[in-house]
């Protein structure tokens, strides 16, 4: 049996004993168990996402990145969402986003956790949706989709790594300054680092920041069983075996679980969601727009994009980006208009030497229901179709 990492037993017994106490004697054993407070338990989760996404990235599991096409709600209804897909095939997968994890969120992630392994070992995918590029969205990341990623512990990352460049530091303080006004009860860590390196004094000022950043941040220095610095250790490496697969049979039953799921309209939209979001009641069709096109100078998501891709540049296992579609049928409004912005997208990320899967539906004649489960969400049929895309580009048979 393959050793597991000495920091992922670590946290395993803090959260069985964490969950033990809770069951048995409320939150005042824990507290008094670990000498903790709520805010130190909070800490614990938040260090534990962040030390296995490290993990899933330096030992080269693949980590898919996108928003709402990856909620809890998909992977219930969805067969071949692509984390149910892997896991039943028996291999390793990890989906990270919700609605409005945009691409400054991901790069955020990214620089946090970026090191010389990752950039050796690193199997990446990014979900793109066009919206993110339009109307409001091409404003960027909302901060509270940010703050639910970028924990406290996520910042205490960033600034401390020095295998980042640090103008991927500064981005992200330009980006608290400018959005702080959208923060709710602003910490005295963010409003450090909101103006990290502008002090004249960069060398105190950095050490003061890392003083503060220490006590603050690092928690578990009362008990043995953690200590980044001196305990963190990468995991083995994943190894993927996908079997032999037959898409045109896969592509066939995708198709027919989506005719199960879409009995009430000829769009090859569920019926819950067709009543819900798309027929109004008159019966008519409630169609929807792609949102206005901001000028390129004036679009933060594709600024987003242009520091994602040069970020990844030196990553030696290149990345798979997806630009998913709008249903051709709902989505009616703008499709012309945005032609030039997605083939400008396009352009940057196969400029960058990566990996592109364009799925948008130039005509509607090409589309095929089964695509999207809904006017803008992946269905079983598009995720048939990127599941195999990730097998190929990343060798996984």
């Amino acid at each position: 049996m393959s050793s597991v990492p000495k920091h992922v037993v670590s946290f395993l017994l803090a959260f069985f004993i964490i969950e033990i106490a809770l069951v048995f004697g409320g939150q005042n054993l824990i507290f008094n168990l670990l000498d903790y407070n709520p805010q130190k338990i909070s800490q614990l989760k938040s260090e534990l996402k962040s030390q296995t996404l490290r993990n899933d990235l330096e030992t080269g599991k693949v980590v898919v990145f996108g928003s709402s096409e990856l909620s809890a709600g998909s992977k219930r209804i969805l067969r071949f969402m692509v984390s149910n897909f892997f896991s039943d095939n028996n291999q390793p997968i990890k989906t990270i986003g919700k609605g409005g994890h945009q691409l400054f969120i991901i790069l955020s992630e990214l620089a946090a956790l970026h090191s010389s392994k990752t950039v050796d070992q690193a199997r990446i995918v990014v979900l793109l949706s066009p919206t993110w590029f339009t109307g409001k969205h091409a404003n960027g990341a909302k901060m509270s989709v940010f703050l639910k990623y970028m924990t406290n512990d996520m910042m205490y990352k960033l600034y401390t790594n020095s295998e980042i460049d640090d103008h991927y530091k500064f981005l992200v303080s330009e980006y608290i300054t400018a959005n702080e006004k959208e923060m709710s009860g602003s910490s005295k860590s963010y409003d450090l680092i909101k103006n990290y390196g502008k002090k004249s004094s960069s060398a105190s000022y950095n050490a003061a920041l890392l003083s503060y950043l220490s006590e603050k941040f690092l928690l578990f220095s009362k008990i043995d069983f953690y200590n980044e610095k001196d305990n963190y250790q990468v995991g083995r490496m994943v190894k993927y075996d996908f079997p032999s697969l037959d898409y045109d049979v896969l592509y066939e039953q995708a198709k027919r679980y989506n005719k199960e799921a879409s009995t009430n309209n000829v769009y090859g939209i569920r019926n819950g969601y067709f009543n819900r979001h798309v027929i109004r009641k008159d019966k008519s069709i409630r169609f929807s727009s792609v949102g206005k096109i901001r000028d390129m100078s004036e679009n933060r998501e594709y600024d987003a994009l242009m520091n994602l891709l040069a970020l990844l540049k030196e990553y030696k296992i290149k990345p798979l980006f997806v630009m998913q579609d709008l249903h051709p049928s709902i989505y009616t409004e703008g499709r012309e208009e945005i032609l030039p912005l997605l083939a400008t997208i396009k352009a940057s990320v196969v400029g960058a030497g990566f990996e592109y899967l364009d799925m948008w539906s130039y005509r509607e004649a090409d589309y095929v229901n089964g695509k999207l489960k809904d006017k803008m969400h992946l269905g079983e049929l598009g995720w048939v179709k990127i599941n195999k895309k990730i097998i190929e580009h990343f060798n996984l048979n």
